[in-house]
């Protein structure tokens, strides 16, 4: 597992796998609370990449993680 720090100390947790495809990467917090990445000026949720979910399809992805 590894650690990507975002704004005010907040800590997003990932595999290996989804660390290395997102630690470039801009994510920030949007104002509902969800990590995101902007693609095409459209906030993408990092819970829809990490589990590659196709359109319109949800996701669950609350494990309570403390």
């Amino acid at each position: 597992m590894r650690t990507i720090v975002l704004e005010n100390n907040l800590k997003l947790l990932l595999d290996i796998e989804d660390y290395l495809l997102l630690k470039d990467k801009n994510i920030f917090m949007t104002n509902v609370g969800y990590a995101a990445i902007s693609v095409k000026r459209k906030n993408t949720y990092i819970h829809r990449i990490v589990f590659k979910a196709k359109k319109g399809q949800m996701i669950d992805h609350i494990n309570r993680n403390p």
